[in-house]
């Protein structure tokens, strides 16, 4: 005889959650809340029932309604997955191939045939994701990247992935029988976390208390990274040893690990709607393994990056309203060893205006991005978000590297990589023009009062580097006068002259004087520094600007007080270092282009 149903054990068929945006406790469950609204959304448009209701009600309150079927579906949708098949030239410890092929690939223009072993895996489906992202191989690479990135961070241990391994087989999610339940029945009730749900959870924190959340909100952690951006950081080694068409040294590139942005979301509908179209905006096709809109080279970069793209920066051009849909990111830099995942670095960048548009102004000042020296972008992105100076801590690098890393060798500079002098001279260029500019606007009646003046940094940078411009200048044309192009040097060729192709002379003399003044300010120190550059830097005639009635726009005073000041005469020096790199390069069209090249194949 059955047992009769009582009110007490019937399970309820409806359940309703309730989330206040503004009250979520992280902005990983933020982020999980929008990715709960883009799964749906996407569930929609592809026409699958049933669905849970969701509403934005007043307050900025979002009620998402649940029967158990569409509770299921969603779970089902959400850890979807294939069984899919993959090549490796080498065998797999602990797992059978299931076949073994030959295949052609191509490198330097040659083309090669090889053995590999055919291997079936399990992977995250992502067919909500199919959908948004761009057709061709620039979409299938940002798809492989969120599945390896689950595989290498949440789901990093093979022990974790039960979930995926049932849908697989086509049955479904069997845990959530006891999460509808919980939900139902437990309403504020508690739960421990772990780091499969919540990034950088360790179970207990460093006192020995349990880390725990409510069952309503674990229930969001599920879907943020259904919403959170991706990145990859790139790690370098420096490799000596000339091969064909390379030079004596090189860098090699290689993973550092996955950057997951979550960001601080104000406006649900805003944001899924704009993470959208920045999962669909299609990238130049190339032939590294990975989308290059999601190559960066340092874990800070991911936060202003995507700041950056989210809030239009790199578009607008009048001021208008752009903090209605994020406040900031966290970000997160993971990197797995062994069945470990470990969180390297994570931290909190506010949005701010004056600071995105000095990022873009320093990756994409057109608009594009264009491609930097690794190191110099490093400095410069860190000392932006510390609120120093830009040069602040470059002098460290000078001893860390080679030489022909910031003294353009043709034989010797790493051809795979921007050069770090070319980056420099544009900077300084740009600091030139800022005090101009402002120098004239000074003068302008109109204009005479609340003007700015350029900051004494800048003032310094400026007089320095005019002063090693000058220095190379007379040197090249006391030695190689003759090896000149219409009787100028590299440094005082203009875009109207055309492209430059000097002798080999020419650049080995370029070299020699900027790679000895360089070593020679690289090993002075305290006085020494001063007597050098009055002594070899300034040998040669100089313009340095007077005034007898404002003190502070006097450049020999300049000079002069910061020459003998300890804190002060070190910023010379590295201006004079970094000026002395800038001058080494010789731009050749044909050869920065392959540069380019190579950068984005790294």
């Amino acid at each position: 005889m059955a047992k009769k149903q009582t009110a007490d054990n019937i399970t309820p068929n409806i359940l309703e959650l309730y989330y206040k945006l503004n009250q979520l406790p992280s902005a990983q469950h933020k982020t999980g809340l929008a990715g709960l609204v883009f799964l749906v959304r996407t569930m929609a448009e592809r026409k699958m029932e049933p669905l849970p209701e969701i509403t934005q009600e007043d307050d900025d309150i979002w009620k998402i309604l649940f029967t158990r079927e569409s509770f299921q579906a969603l779970f089902d949708e959400l850890y979807d997955a294939e069984k899919i098949e993959v090549e490796s030239a080498t065998k797999w410890s602990g797992m059978e191939a299931i076949d073994s092929r030959e295949r052609t690939t191509e490198k330097d223009g040659k083309q090669k045939v090889e053995k590999v072993f055919v291997y079936e895996i399990t992977v995250p489906k992502g067919t909500a994701l199919k959908g948004v992202l761009p057709d061709g191989k620039e979409g299938e690479k940002k798809l492989k990247l969120w599945r390896d990135m689950l595989w290498g961070t949440y789901r990093g241990k093979p022990a974790a992935r039960g979930v995926y391994l049932e849908r697989a087989q086509g049955a479904p999610c069997s845990f959530t029988e006891n999460t509808w339940n919980a939900l139902l029945k437990k309403r504020g009730g508690t739960e421990a976390l772990a780091g499969s749900l919540l990034l950088g959870a360790e179970g207990y924190n460093a006192e020995g208390v349990q880390l725990k959340g409510t069952f309503e909100e674990n229930f969001l952690l599920h879907f943020a990274h259904m919403a959170c951006p991706l990145f990859v950081t790139r790690t370098f080694a420096v490799k000596r040893g000339k091969k064909e068409n390379s030079a004596t040294y090189s860098v090699e590139w290689n993973e550092g690990g996955y950057v997951l942005v979550m960001p601080e979301i104000i406006d649900i509908n805003k944001y899924v709607r704009k993470y959208k179209d920045w999962l669909g905006k299609a990238s130049p096709e190339q032939k590294h393994h990975r989308p290059l809109t999601s190559l960066i080279d340092l874990p800070e970069e991911s936060g202003l990056e995507f700041l950056s793209a989210i809030s239009e920066r790199r578009l607008q051009t009048q001021d208008r309203t752009f903090f209605d849909t994020i406040e900031g990111v966290e970000y997160y830099h993971m990197v797995k060893k062994g069945n470990a995942v470990n969180v390297l670095t994570s931290a909190y960048i506010p949005l701010s205006k004056s600071t995105l548009n000095e990022y873009n102004h320093l990756v994409a000042p057109t608009g594009s991005k264009r491609p930097l020296n690794f190191l110099y972008k490093t400095f410069c992105i860190r000392n932006l978000l510390n609120g120093i100076p830009w040069h602040t801590g470059m002098q460290s690098i000078f001893e860390q590297y080679p030489t022909e890393f910031f003294i353009w060798s043709r034989e010797g500079s790493p051809r795979n990589a921007p050069f770090f002098g070319h980056d420099i001279r544009r900077k300084f260029a740009e600091i030139a023009e800022t005090i101009m500019y402002l120098s004239e606007e000074e003068n302008m009646e109109t204009n005479s009062a609340g003007t700015p003046a350029a900051n004494q940094d800048d003032r310094l940078a400026a007089k320095t580097r005019s002063i090693v411009r000058r220095f190379v200048i007379s040197e090249l044309k006391d030695r190689v006068k003759k090896e000149l192009l219409n009787g100028k040097t590299h440094l005082e060729r203009t875009k109207n002259d055309g492209d430059a192709h000097y002798s080999q002379t020419y650049q080995d003399a370029v070299e020699k004087i900027c790679k000895g003044a360089f070593l020679a300010l690289r090993g002075r120190k305290g006085a020494d520094i001063a007597e050098f550059f009055t002594g070899t830097l300034c040998a040669h005639p100089q313009v340095l600007k007077s005034s007898s009635k404002n003190e502070e726009d006097d450049d020999y005073i300049l000079v002069a007080k910061s020459l003998v000041d300890p804190e002060e005469r070190e910023k010379i020096k590295l201006f004079a270092m970094l000026a002395l790199s800038a001058c080494s390069y010789i731009y050749i069209k044909d050869e920065q282009q392959q540069t380019e090249t190579e950068q984005t194949r790294n």
